[in-house]
């Protein structure tokens, strides 16, 4: 198995450059973020090889300014494979502590996924208008409801608002909430469902204790 490491800022130049070695573009460049060009020919050419190749991806880990355009890469180069003589699937991974679930349920109650205010009386989705870290970073809110129910050590981030935690026991703070309700978790202490990663197929939970 061959492992080429980057910088994770870096990605996105990496994965342009092998959009274009998979259309058969011309590089004039030896090397980009420390991976050389070559390298990336091989794995372009195993990929328009390969009867059934997976591109997969956690968008979680991009963590870095225009990482959409990533995503998008990697999207063109799934695109490009499949209009050659192979087959390729783009996978991507998301959390593992229920945001996917919770994405779908935000998606089949209100009709748009996560980041989606109700100030107005009815669900208007902005995902850059309302991304928390932002709103709370401009003093744009008056209080913060955190609710997590999977990992105990994820806990809210620190603010001066008025908070509201409704998460898992066991959870210890760096500050006190203004109230904390412990829950129960999902496939542990209740039953329930989760979305596999594929965001296709509902998982039913059994309670375990």
């Amino acid at each position: 198995m061959a492992v080429y490491p980057c910088a994770t800022e870096d990605l996105s130049e990496v994965l342009a450059v092998l959009k274009a070695l998979v259309k058969k573009q011309p590089i004039r460049s030896d090397s980009v973020a420390g991976i050389k060009v070559a390298d990336l020919a091989g794995l372009a050419e195993e990929l328009r090889q390969a009867q059934y190749s997976v591109v997969t991806w956690a968008a979680g880990a991009l963590a870095y300014d225009h990482a959409e355009l990533t995503v998008q890469a990697i999207a063109d180069t799934v695109k490009e494979l499949n209009n050659q003589d192979t087959r390729c699937s783009g996978l991507p991974l998301a959390g593992k502590e229920g945001d996917q679930t919770a994405n779908q349920v935000c998606g089949w109650t209100t009709g748009y996924p996560a980041r989606t205010s109700f100030h107005r009386g009815y669900p208007e989705y902005d995902p850059f208008l309302f991304d928390t870290k932002a709103m709370l970073e401009n003093g744009e809110a008056d209080a913060l409801v955190w609710v997590h129910a999977f990992n105990s050590e994820t806990i809210p981030p620190e603010t001066q608002l008025p908070t509201i935690v409704i998460g898992r026991s066991g959870m210890e703070f760096k500050h006190e909430p203004d109230v904390y309700i412990p829950v129960g978790t999902p496939g542990i202490d209740h039953a329930g469902h989760a979305y596999r990663m594929d965001n296709v197929v509902a998982i039913r939970l059994k309670k375990a204790a």
